[in-house]
């Protein structure tokens, strides 16, 4: 050492320093490049260090401070005594460098004088050391001249691909063995479940596959001597192959670090992706591993019931119908992104998730980012922000094929195909189809999903193209009703009266199907003479239908080392609706099914009054002699929706410190609204009226009363919306302190359009608004207008514009390689819904104001190998929600309302965390405890005809904020195990409670107590089974799934003193609530084949 601490002396006084920054750079990536071949030891962490980073954070005055001797201790326990010496060395060069800038320096001296003082370092005798270090051809290091002579041949580093894989020999206490860890290159963290496969070159028999561990370890025992062919790869990063030479009764260590593709890295720029212990956010990532295990064939909200602060429910239990809430906020509030796009619909907020069937085909990993997140975008981010990022391109030719079935005839058929690279790019293939006759009664389902990428890298360009999209129909249970209709022995242990009640049908009673025979009575002179009998025909009143094709262009552009532009183009295409009854009262059969039999009849005249159809069958002499007047229809309500993007970010490194980022959000969008006449019944036409009075009217522009399939009525508009967004994010990070401050505005334009009012006169001196309709003539300044008029168009509204903006910061302190803690704050101004603009009257609400959130969270968090967890707590003010919709006043009239200033305060703490137990076993628990409760009440004022008819004051503070449980407590414990060298499994189960489960409501229907209905308390249990089989360039995978393992009977969602309940009491008890309850025991089993 005293020899060391001379030659450190010397290099220091001799006047060895760098007056070109390449020459320094050059040794350090030399000692990067070395550092990255020695065995991890303790503090893995370190070994992601940037030295650059780490060198500068020392001054020439502090370089021997206490800090940065602790700093060498502890890079010393990691990567031991030489690379510790050699940054040493590194240092006092360094900073000698900064004293004295004009003292010249010869490369070949400095590479000389390490290698005379530190020949060991660079020997290539195996027998002096355990461990060689080597630089592969093409390294920084082997530019240097006299390098040339060093060379190895235990250790591969590939300098272009980023990809380090350390090979040790250790002494054989276990002969024939070759084991390792499988690593993030990035982050240090154990990759779970990563497919390595061993195969002798010589013998194509011999072939052994395993998968890493809960620790990313993996072994391969009783091997032969002989050259292999190592395989690793792991969804989402590049693929690693090497050739490794075995001696027999000898043990082979290997660290293999494995590196994201280069897509990944393109989306977590435009993404927003958070990362533990640098971003001051609390954060749940939802893995690969996760999401392939615990799908089985639900939505993927579903999957995050196991996320702290997190509720999602299947609602009616129909394909698709899932909800949202974090946070207590529901998915209105909640940003919903694919790969950075935003998702939530641009006029009420809400995820329409039936539209993303096969989303779990393309999703590499999910992070949920609880509060207001860490997007960089202007998002509706109250409770927080989901972000799905979906798979790149694989580095490898290849595919699968698998198959799904399942409870309720689930059956599902999915591919996915990567080609090789041509010359134009490579290129990914995706599809599935399912289809199901449901759980719940009549819920059956179809559904296909595609998907196609195109990738091609260009020098410092990346380009992606992508399309995907899910056709869909699905059959629903959509409105809720009293809990005695499905089982009266719960509803009776809650205390209501089912006595008088007709009910008892069944969890998976369905209340909105029923069928018909479309047979045919035949009248002569008044009388039946003949019937011929046709097809039996099963309805449900409610179907959704709908496509939503997306296609999404991506081009990164590294300008520099310290620089990048990123833009994403996106466009999508909506088109679909969902079905409803229209006519007279519903009757029900003796079965407890809606009677279309009976409207079938009426519809066609199999039942044949002649007093009110006296020109024959269901024929009214008003409309025609010949054709069959329907009066009971289903119809179609349509929200189709065009919408263009664009999402630029520049991205660049001020440096070593400072992240710079800013853009540009642009969005343009139209709804368009409209019902239209689905299924006539039986029926030839369906009458309609004039205006907008009535549920079958037509537009003002239209004098067609005889309505057909396909015929638009009761109300066509579209609701227009234009997005402008702009952001600025600046990011610190020095030493063990990470910081950022982000800033957004935004400009919402809203406007709307009616097709079904009269028509506006658009004049050189005035615009005349809803003044001319059919047969309407209208004289102005001597002039004759018609709706045929040039001047003549669609009423619309004024454009309503409400500005937004964001700020946020926060901190993360790393206390430790173990520990950290942060603190985030933000105050959002978000813009109010389409729908809490414009009433369907083309009118505006009074006295619009933005919602103001404001929130602050601190949190805590530890990691170490086997031991993992966060805790935080939060505080979150909602200001101005609004509240509006239409009532009845005590006169009889019904009236639009709006509330403003109501506000709610949501505060909690969460908790998770994980252990491994052993090698083999994890056991992972989380639990979130709320308070969210409104605490302010306001005037209500009611308008009729755009006059304020009527005021009054409604107290809201105390009531309990519904709709999603306020305490969670969820647990579960996986193993696994190996059943021999190429068959591996696991196996899983994981309990949830959820409990202070407050139900929905109306304000207006509160009693004078304000009271609010709570949901009993209910425990769900799922197992989760799966087994792999490798083959030389295969492998084959089993999953059983078993959801609701104890057929647990509990209710998901609730209505406070619904209206859907028949004669309910008002009390704000279960006799008053409206219920869904919560699907039984589901099985799912699929079967995989990767090639």
């Amino acid at each position: 050492m005293c020899k060391k601490l001379l030659f450190y002396c010397i290099l220091l006084y001799s006047g060895l320093t760098f007056c070109q920054t390449a020459n320094l750079n050059g040794i350090i990536n030399l000692f990067e490049e070395e550092c990255a071949t020695l065995p991890i030891e303790k503090n893995t962490k370190y070994r992601n260090t940037s030295i650059k980073a780490m060198i500068n954070t020392y001054s020439m005055d502090s370089y021997f401070t206490k800090n940065t001797n602790r700093d060498l201790a502890i890079f010393r326990s990691a990567y031991g005594d030489k690379a510790a010496d050699i940054l040493t060395c590194i240092l006092i060069i360094y900073h000698k460098q900064s004293a004295d800038k004009n003292t010249p320096i010869i490369p070949g001296e400095i590479i000389k004088e390490f290698k005379e003082k530190y020949k060991s370092y660079f020997n290539t005798d195996v027998s002096q050391q355990d461990t060689n270090w080597t630089i592969k051809k093409n390294s920084s290091f082997d530019k240097e001249k006299n390098a040339k002579d060093i060379k190895t041949d235990l250790h591969d580093y590939d300098n272009a691909n980023q990809k380090t894989t350390y090979v040790k020999k250790i002494a054989s206490q276990e002969s024939s063995l070759i084991s390792g860890i499988v690593l993030d290159n990035k982050t240090g963290e154990s990759l779970i479940g990563a497919n390595l496969v061993l195969a002798k070159n010589d013998n194509s028999n011999i072939l052994l596959g395993t998968t890493s561990n809960i620790n990313g370890e993996f072994k391969f025992q009783n091997i032969e001597d002989g050259e292999y062919t190592l395989t690793i790869s792991y969804i989402g990063y590049k693929s690693q192959s090497m050739t490794i030479t075995y001696e027999l009764n000898n043990s082979l260590e290997l660290i293999i670090q494995l590196n994201d593709d280069t897509v990944l890295d393109v989306v977590k720029v435009i993404g927003d992706q958070a990362e533990f212990r640098k971003t001051p956010v609390s954060l749940s990532n939802v893995k690969l591993e996760k999401i392939e295990r615990e799908l089985a064939g639900q939505e993927i909200p579903m999957l995050l019931n196991s996320t702290p602060g997190v509720y999602a429910t299947q609602q009616g239990g129909g394909d698709g119908d899932v909800r949202i809430n974090i946070r207590g906020f529901n998915q209105r509030n909640v940003a919903v992104m694919i790969d950075g796009v935003p998702m939530n619909d641009m006029e009420n907020g809400w995820v329409y998730w039936s539209n993303w069937f096969g989303l779990d085909a393309l999703t590499r990993t999910i992070q949920v980012q609880r509060g207001l997140g860490a997007s960089k975008l202007a998002l509706p981010s109250v409770g927080g922000t989901i972000n799905i990022m979906t798979k790149g391109v694989d580095q490898k030719e290849g595919g699968l094929i698998k198959q799904e079935l399942g409870s309720g005839n689930y059956l599902r058929t999915s591919f996915a195909y990567t080609t090789k690279n041509f010359k134009i790019g490579k290129f990914n293939f995706a599809g599935s189809f399912k289809q199901s006759d449901g759980i719940v009664e009549q819920t059956g389902s179809q559904g296909f999903f595609y998907y196609l990428k195109w990738q091609k890298q260009l020098n410092n360009h990346l380009f992606s193209l992508s399309a995907f999209g899910a056709p869909q129909q699905h059959d629903q249970r959509k409105y809720q009703t009293g809990m005695a209709v499905y089982d009266k022995d719960f509803a009776h242990a809650l205390g209501v009266d089912t006595g008088s009640v007709e009910g008892g049908y069944g969890l998976n009673y369905n209340p909105n199907w029923g069928e018909y025979n479309d047979y045919q009575v035949i009248y002569n002179n008044g009388m039946p003479t003949d019937t011929i009998w046709g097809d039996n025909n099963i309805v449900n009143r409610f179907k959704n239908y709908y496509h939503k094709p997306n296609f999404n262009f991506q081009h990164l552009w590294k300008i520099n080392n310290n620089s990048s532009l990123t833009n994403v183009i996106y466009y999508s295409l909506g088109k679909g609706g969902g079905t409803g009854f229209q006519g007279g009262q519903l009757t029900y059969t003796d079965e407890n099914q809606i009677d279309f039999q009976t409207i079938f009849d009426s519809n066609t005249g199999n039942t044949w009054n002649s007093f009110i159809n006296p020109g024959g069958p269901a024929i009214d002499l008003a409309y025609s002699e010949t054709e069959k007047k329907a009066t009971s229809i289903l119809y179609s309500s349509i929200n189709n929706h065009y919408w263009t993007g664009l999402l630029s970010t520049f991205s660049h490194q001020l440096n070593e410190h400072i992240d710079l980022a800013s853009g540009l959000d642009l969005r343009s969008y139209r709804g368009e609204h409209y019902r239209e006449v689905y299924d006539l019944l039986g029926g030839d036409y369906y009458a309609g009226v004039l205006g907008s009075n009535g549920k079958n009217c037509v537009g003002e522009s239209s004098q067609n009363l005889m309505l057909r399939e396909g015929d638009k009525m009761y109300y066509h508009n579209d609701g227009i919306v234009k997005w402008l967004g702009g952001f600025g994010q600046v990011e610190y990070n020095y030493g063990s302190i990470s910081t950022f401050i982000n800033l957004t505005g935004s400009q919402t334009m809203y406007k709307r359009v009616d097709y079904f009012k009269k028509q506006d006169l658009v004049l050189s001196d005035t615009v005349l608004v809803e003044v001319i309709g059919i047969n309407d003539t209208i004289n102005y300044n001597g002039q004759n207008y018609t709706i045929e008029s040039n001047q003549a168009r669609f009423t619309e509204t004024e454009w309503q514009t409400f500005p937004g903006f964001t700020i946020k910061t926060g901190a993360n302190w790393n206390i430790d390689e173990y520990n950290n803690v942060f603190i985030n704050t933000g105050i959002l101004s978000k813009a109010p819904r389409f729908s809490n603009v414009f009433n369907y009257d083309n009118e505006v609400y009074y006295n619009i104001e933005n919602e103001i959130v404001k929130a602050i969270e601190i949190g805590y968090g530890y990691r170490s190998q086997n031991f993992s967890i966060n805790l935080n707590a939060y505080n979150t003010i909602w200001e101005n929600k609004p509240q509006a919709g239409t009532t009845v006043l005590d006169g009889g009239e019904t009236v639009s309302y709006n509330i403003n200033g109501i506000n709610a305060l949501h505060q909690g703490l969460e908790l998770d965390f994980a252990l491994k137990i052993s090698k083999n076993i994890k056991f992972e628990f989380l639990s979130s405890i709320g308070n969210w409760k409104w605490n302010s009440g306001d005037t209500v004022n009611f308008y009729l005809d755009q006059e304020l008819v009527q005021s009054d004051y409604f107290d809201a503070r105390g009531i309990y904020v519904g709709d999603s449980p306020q305490t969670q407590i969820g647990s579960s414990i996986s193993y696994n195990f190996r059943l021999d060298k190429n068959n591996s499994g696991y196996i899983q189960l994981k309990g949830m409670y959820f409990d202070r489960f407050f139900s929905d409501y109306d304000p207006f229907t509160l009693n004078e107590e304000k009271e609010v209905w709570q949901i009993p308390s209910y425990s769900l249990f799922s197992l989760h089974v799966g087994n792999t089989r490798y083959f030389r360039d295969s492998s084959l995978k089993f999953k059983f799934n078993v959801l609701n393992l104890l057929n647990t009977t509990y209710i998901s969602d609730a209505e406070n003193n619904s209206s859907y309940v028949e004669d309910t009491p008002m009390n704000s008890d279960a006799a008053s609530a409206s219920t869904f309850f919560g699907l039984g025991r589901k099985l799912i089993a699929s079967i995989e084949y990767k090639f």
